[in-house]
């Protein structure tokens, strides 16, 4: 029997219960000096459904002790992200489950990208682990 990368990933979600999408999962933390909250991202990162210029990408930060959060995405064409295509900010709070979904625009058909999430000030950023993805070609 020849299993789909669909049927694949439905039967990983219902024997494990959860779907991680990401290459060497990173739990980050951050301490505000301003208040007793802490995040990680212990969910990893995930992209789908590419169109020609857009993908969506996804991830869920875990608070410690807050009831919201400000998390910044960021759409990029190498790893370092130095050349940043696409960027934005979204709150998050428990009415959502502290989950991001974004419906990234303006792509070029068939280019592979990187992005991220971050959340935190400068001093004490938490940083999402790096995804992949590609738009499709036109």
């Amino acid at each position: 029997m020849k299993l789909s990368r669909r049927d694949f990933l439905k039967f990983s979600a219902l024997s494990t219960g959860t779907i991680i999408v990401s290459s060497g999962l990173q739990g980050c933390i951050l301490n505000d000096s301003n208040s007793d909250a802490s995040y990680e991202f212990l969910h990893g990162v995930a992209s789908g459904d590419p169109l020609e210029n857009s993908v969506i990408i996804w991830t869920r930060v875990t608070p410690e002790n807050s009831d919201s959060a400000i998390v910044t995405w960021e759409v990029a064409t190498d790893e370092s992200f130095l050349q940043i295509v696409n960027q934005d900010q979204a709150a998050v709070t428990s009415d959502r489950d502290f989950t991001v979904k974004v419906d990234v625009q303006g792509l070029q058909p068939g280019t592979r990208y990187f992005y991220r999430f971050l959340t935190g000030d400068s001093e004490n950023q938490v940083v999402s682990p790096v995804g992949i993805t590609k738009t499709l070609p036109s």
